[in-house]
């Protein structure tokens, strides 16, 4: 994806901005489609500035604030309420972890749901980068799951877990997972029925071909990784 190598689909556009204290900076992410066509990561010292920024680039963008998408607890609620209320950037979308998920019988919520979403972006190469991030693909590689009682659905392990671990939040990861947080499922059904009916010329690569060759002989290694 960051090769810039795979089609994208879709044409909505969506910003979107995962919040963070203690001296990180915050991440904000623009796509059309599945193509991301912007990435920054700003360094806002409170949550005010952090408003400010936003709003500022976000209009000089021609971004609408209902197009735009950040996480709706803790930190990033008054980061919206202050963008809403005293910058006149009224209408954003809140990303809630606990949302109910579309395929409740496999996901815990849609926060771990879309996670599974953007690996079938991968996976389908719909996705493009408009560079690289090697933040994001150190955070994907890092992200765990758990198997939750009653009926074993997946859930995403609990941010203080993973930063215990990683010595670090996901927040570019968080970010990518927000932007695709009201993605139309149905483009994707769409594009995979015409690659099955003939009309995707895309070959798999190499990579994709020693992938497929693992999961068909089940329970091997695949480039040191199970």
């Amino acid at each position: 994806a960051m090769r810039q190598e795979f089609k994208p689909i879709g044409n909505d556009v969506r910003a979107a901005s995962d919040t963070s204290g203690g001296g990180d900076k915050q991440p904000m992410m623009i796509r059309i489609g599945t193509d991301i066509v912007h990435q920054e990561r700003a360094g806002c010292s409170t949550g005010i500035e952090h408003g400010e920024h936003l709003v500022k680039k976000l209009k000089s963008l021609g971004i609408e604030p209902w197009l735009f998408i950040i996480d709706g607890g803790g930190l990033g609620a008054e980061v919206a309420n202050y963008m809403e209320k005293r910058l006149d950037y009224s209408g954003i979308k809140r990303a809630q972890a606990n949302t109910a998920p579309r395929f409740k019988f496999e996901y815990r919520d849609k926060y771990t749901e879309t996670h599974f979403l953007l690996k079938e972006l991968l996976s389908a190469g719909v996705l493009r980068f408009d560079m690289a991030n090697d933040r994001i693909l150190k955070q994907m590689r890092c992200r765990r799951f758990i198997e939750m009682e009653a009926g074993l659905k997946i859930k995403t392990e609990p941010k203080p877990a993973h930063r215990k671990r990683e010595k670090e939040s996901p927040d570019d990861l968080d970010t990518l997972i927000y932007l695709l947080y009201d993605f139309d499922w149905s483009l994707l059904s769409i594009y995979k029925d015409r690659q099955v009916s003939g009309e995707s010329e895309r070959a798999p690569t190499e990579m994709e071909k020693k992938a497929e060759a693992v999961v068909i002989g089940g329970g091997q290694c695949f480039n040191g990784r199970k």
